[in-house]
């Protein structure tokens, strides 16, 4: 009788890492493709790729460890969708 097979990610879940680490606190999901994480004690904003998801239950578990995580994360929001910027081959000028 579940209505959904998965739950969904929530605002104020604890987001951990694969080794069972805590990298942070779900703000929310920003646009459907990433989530904002609670500033840090620096005041720094941070966002992960919804694609680093691994699965979620009362946790949003990773499928990386919290050291690949918190060096990999991004401290800018990431592009609402892909296209809307400058390409990478543009953005070298000679």
């Amino acid at each position: 009788m579940e209505s959904n097979s998965e739950p969904e990610i929530q605002n104020q879940m604890p987001i951990v890492g694969s080794d069972g680490a805590q990298i942070g606190v779900v703000a929310h999901v920003d646009a459907g493709e990433s989530i904002k994480v609670v500033r840090d004690a620096q005041g720094q904003d941070h966002w992960i790729p919804l694609g680093w998801v691994d699965r979620v239950d009362r946790h949003v578990h990773l499928a990386r460890t919290a050291r690949e995580a918190t060096s990999e994360w991004m401290d800018t929001p990431p592009a609402m969708s892909a296209g809307t910027g400058p390409t990478s081959e543009a953005s070298e000028s000679h």
